[in-house]
């Protein structure tokens, strides 16, 4: 989800590839909560979202994506994700 509401410039048919790319980089954010039932209600919640916003935005910005133009670091960078893309 954060990667539409986040990131929207990435196609929505690239967003399953990306997501899944993503899983190494956002797992140790996810390790450092304890999610339950009431976790969305929880102040934790939205510190989980922000860390994964950054930690996605780092991601993107190393890698990049289809769409997604990388404004702090390597904006002509392409990675087989972009490749991909293209053919």
């Amino acid at each position: 989800m954060l990667l539409a509401t986040d990131f929207p410039t990435i196609p929505e048919e690239q967003r399953r590839d990306v997501a899944q790319a993503l899983l190494p980089a956002c797992e140790p954010v996810f390790s450092a909560y304890r999610p339950g039932d009431d976790f969305a209600a929880r102040p934790e919640f939205r510190q989980l979202k922000e860390e994964l916003r950054q930690s996605i935005r780092t991601w993107l910005d190393d890698n990049g994506a289809p769409g997604y133009e990388a404004k702090l670091r390597h904006p002509q960078r392409q990675t087989s994700l972009h490749k991909r893309s293209r053919n």
